[in-house]
């Protein structure tokens, strides 16, 4: 704080001091200063020095308010940007918190969904396990199957021999054999009568002693209206083909041609076959109208069949040969 100066009853006159110093000089061991002079002079050099101090600390304290404000104003701001910053990082941690809640709850049901998993896997290694228990069972019958099923073929094969031998045999033993279809069936009726008139019409001399045996034979389906065939055996091969030639150059034969009553119907002569061979025969004729062959005939109880006119005559033992030599 300033000082307030002392109160005189005039203000010192400096030029005046200083225009008689010289004199006061003079006379300063004659006679000595009033003290109340001196006094005044200290006292305002102080209030000068004091005033001038005050001034500078006036303005130091002036500079270091503003300081001070410039400071608290940048204060004021970093702890506004501090809690914003703090702000910003709560909300951060608070969405950490969340990621790491869904992360933990992601890794459980990652964790529950392993352990499925490994129990799938355990269920799945098991079925696999039993899977090829399976397989090499599976292999074992396989094989086992292989070797019967190589056994079946030949049987099969070895049977298929033994039925064409046996067709073969049959078919020899009825080399000698001609089969009728179409003579009505009477009571008291006589085969051997009927059968000379048959050999009669196709310019064959034929006696009742070159026939060894004559009958009707029962078809495996009979067919209602149908007369059972007559198959008759004959002791001499000659007289068999001729009887055929004979009809075939008639073009034929009627119950008219035989004196039968009633009105004419067709009788036919052939050779007597085998089932086996009958069935072929009927497959030799439907793959004739297929591939348009010409000719299909039997001769000596065996199956030919023939292109055309130009063409050689083929033998057909089996169904496998007609496939393989008409496709």
């Amino acid at each position: 704080m300033s000082r307030s100066p002392v109160k005189t009853s005039s203000y010192p006159n400096l030029s005046s001091l200083e225009d008689n110093t010289d004199t006061q000089s003079q006379n300063i061991n004659s006679r000595k200063r009033k003290q109340p002079d001196e006094d005044v002079v200290t006292t305002f050099m102080f209030e000068t020095v004091m005033l001038r101090m005050q001034n500078s600390l006036d303005e130091i304290n002036k500079n270091i308010n503003e300081v001070i404000k410039v400071e608290l104003n940048n204060l004021s701001s970093a702890s506004a940007d501090m809690k914003t910053e703090i702000s910003s990082l709560r909300q951060e941690n608070s969405e950490l918190k969340r990621s790491v809640a869904a992360m933990y709850a992601q890794q459980q049901e990652t964790v529950s969904l392993v352990a499925d998993l490994r129990t799938s896997l355990d269920f799945t290694s098991n079925r696999v396990d039993i899977l090829s228990q399976r397989v090499d069972k599976n292999d074992e019958c396989r094989k086992h199957n292989e070797e019967l099923l190589n056994d079946l073929k030949a049987t099969k094969e070895a049977l298929k021999n033994i039925e064409s031998d046996l067709n073969r045999q049959q078919q020899r033993e009825r080399l000698l054999n001609l089969e009728i279809t179409g003579i009505p069936e009477a009571k008291n009726e006589s085969l051997h009568t009927i059968f000379l008139k048959i050999a009669s019409t196709s310019d064959v001399v034929l006696t009742a002693n070159d026939i060894e045996h004559i009958n009707r034979v029962q078809p495996k389906k009979p067919i209602q209206g149908r007369p059972r065939s007559v198959v008759v055996k004959l002791k001499d091969r000659v007289i068999k083909d001729n009887i055929i030639a004979g009809i075939r150059k008639r073009r034929g034969i009627t119950t008219k041609d035989l004196n039968m009553a009633g009105d004419p119907k067709p009788i036919y002569v052939n050779e007597h076959l085998t089932p086996q061979n009958k069935a072929l025969y009927k497959m030799c004729r439907e793959k004739a109208k297929q591939k348009s062959i010409k000719y299909v005939w039997i001769r000596h109880c065996s199956i030919f069949m023939r292109k055309d006119d130009t063409s050689p005559a083929v033998l057909i033992n089996s169904e496998e040969e007609l496939l393989r030599k008409f496709r």
